[in-house]
């Protein structure tokens, strides 16, 4: 049992020193090359835990009373410094270093004096610190205190106690992802302190056996995995890299302790075989990690840009806006002016200044409509966009958009048919203005788009219970299949709608899309292709 015991704590030792140098490792080789100064401080941490671990590894190993003196001595730098280095971690972590850097000095200065202290007793055999190492339970040699030892214990007992204060006060400011980190910081910590600190009564002569000294590997893994969460390493890798060396270790101390020739064969092999497997596996998951890491970082690229266009989105909308608003005014001015000029208001004037004038005039009304398409996006994408629902009369909005459209449809020879077959349906809850700018856009469209000489169906009629549909067919260009897909997409037209229109921006089907839909509606077309004529529509609930 003894012997175990002694197996045992050499193997926690040996997880701990390899775990602590592969962290250190880990920040050595950072990816970025940068080091902040939780790496730097983070960093002596995990140096000098390995100098305790390797230091306490070797007193149980060691043979001679001068060879266990030498490690005991050793080990015993690394234990003065990794109490208050991990206090100072704490504190940077917390962002608290400022505030507590008078206590913090006076702990590195009780260091300072410790180590100086072990120094002159190894190099000159005093015993200040250490007197000597003598048998102690199991051990076959174990420290006695020096006069000086004393003050080891502000390390062994307050530093700890100080720590765990800090971090409960800041869990109980904090809340979140760094909550949970503080909490588990906050378990690591006490299964360290009660861990290595369980070495101390022994030292004074009580005889406890430090079994809890098995607990610093658990320290060491729960706080790295902690802290990893803060993405100062990642914690994939050192798992793997630590479970591999676990598994290293068993089956070299599987391979020493053979008994057989063929044993110290077989375990050999398998030991080889581990290793290399064990490489492999360590490699692949940091490629992994690498792979992961590029990808988050992509991630946040794209997150960023997307922010950035919003940002730039919302700056176009706002300038379209302002600069609808600026021209709407002395556009109407000139087209009012322009009517009267033809109507004669302003007197007589001649065929070839009316005939100017005449083309004027349209485009004129073209840049008012524009500008009111445009005027009508701003505040879709703005969120501007106000509705006023009223029960309301569809019919009579249909039949008054045929009706001014009527001379339109005339000058092009267009015969607007209109079939209600949604008789006796009640009043719809409906924004009558916007509503009316959608008719308009259908048979506007279905009128620009058809061919002089033929008929626009204009239909109304209840498709299923709870709805109405409002239709518009042409006979004009139709629509390939594959552009189907792409209308009611702002500033998206086909190339034969610019083709036969060129002025127009691609926004009123967008328009009439939003506007539909705010409606609880939806909105589709229909054509068997170019040439042959389409069919707009839009569905809306009976409410």
């Amino acid at each position: 049992m003894i012997i175990y015991m002694i197996v045992a704590y050499q193997i926690a030792l040996a997880v701990t020193a390899f775990g602590a140098l592969v962290i250190l490792g880990n920040i050595l080789f950072k990816k970025s090359g940068t080091h902040s100064r939780f790496d730097v401080v983070y960093g002596m941490v995990a140096f000098s835990l390995i100098i305790w671990a390797v230091g306490r590894f070797f007193v149980l190993t060691a043979t001679e009373f001068g060879q266990a003196l030498f490690w005991v001595r050793i080990l015993y730098t690394g234990s003065i410094l990794v109490h208050v280095l991990f206090l100072h971690t704490i504190l940077v972590f917390l962002n608290l270093e400022n505030k507590y850097k008078t206590l913090l000095f006076a702990f590195y200065f009780n260091a300072f004096i410790l180590v100086s202290i072990n120094g002159i007793d190894f190099f000159t055999g005093s015993r200040y610190f250490i007197q000597t190492v003598i048998p102690k339970l199991q051990f076959a040699y174990y420290e006695v205190p020096g006069t000086f030892y004393n003050l080891h214990l502000i390390n062994y007992l307050f530093i700890p106690i100080f720590t765990l204060l800090i971090m409960l006060r800041a869990l109980r400011d904090t809340s979140g992802e760094k909550a949970q980190q503080i909490k588990l910081i906050v378990f690591s910590s006490i299964l360290g302190f009660f861990g290595g600190n369980s070495v101390v009564p022994l030292v004074y002569g009580i005889s406890f056996e430090p079994y809890l000294l098995l607990l610093v590997p658990f320290h060491l893994g729960t706080l790295a995995y902690a802290i990893s969460q803060h993405h100062l390493f990642n914690m994939k890798v050192i798992a793997t890299e630590i479970l591999t060396a676990l598994i290293w270790i068993f089956i070299l101390i599987e391979t020493v302790l053979s008994e057989t020739n063929q044993d110290l064969l077989i375990n050999g092999i398998l030991l080889v075989f581990v290793i290399v497997f064990g490489i492999f596996l360590i490699r692949s998951v940091s490629k992994e990690v690498q792979l992961r890491e590029k990808l988050e970082e992509l991630s946040k690229a794209l997150g960023e840009a997307n922010e950035e266009l919003k940002k730039l989105d919302q700056a176009k909308s706002e300038f379209i806006s302002i600069a609808s608003h600026q021209l709407r005014a002395p556009l109407t001015v000139i087209k009012g002016y322009t009517s009267m000029i033809l109507e004669g208001s302003m007197g007589h004037i001649a065929d070839s200044v009316r005939d100017a004038l005449q083309k004027t005039y349209i485009s004129a009304e073209q840049l008012i409509k524009l500008v009111a398409s445009l005027l009508d996006l701003s505040r879709i994408e703005s969120g501007k966009i106000r509705y006023e629902f009223k029960p309301t009369n569809f019919v009579e909005i249909i039949q008054k958009v045929l009706g001014e459209f009527k001379h339109n449809a005339d000058a092009k020879k267009v015969v607007l048919i209109f079939e209600n077959k949604a008789e006796g349906i009640p009043l719809l809850s409906l924004d009558a203005d916007k509503m009316r700018e959608v008719v308009i856009n259908f048979i506007d469209n279905a009128i620009k788009y058809t061919a002089e000489g033929t008929q626009v169906a204009v239909m109304l009629e209840k498709r299923r219970a709870g709805w109405v549909r409002f239709s518009v067919r042409d006979q004009g260009i139709g629509i390939k299949k594959e552009d189907i897909k792409k209308l009611f997409i702002k500033f998206n037209r086909t190339d034969e709608a610019r083709a036969r229109d060129p002025n127009g921006m691609g926004i009123g089907l967008y328009f009439v899309k939003r506007v539909t839909e705010d409606h609880g509606g939806k909105v589709g077309v229909e054509s068997e292709g170019s040439g042959k004529g389409s069919t707009f529509f839009a569905a809306l609930p009976i409410k």
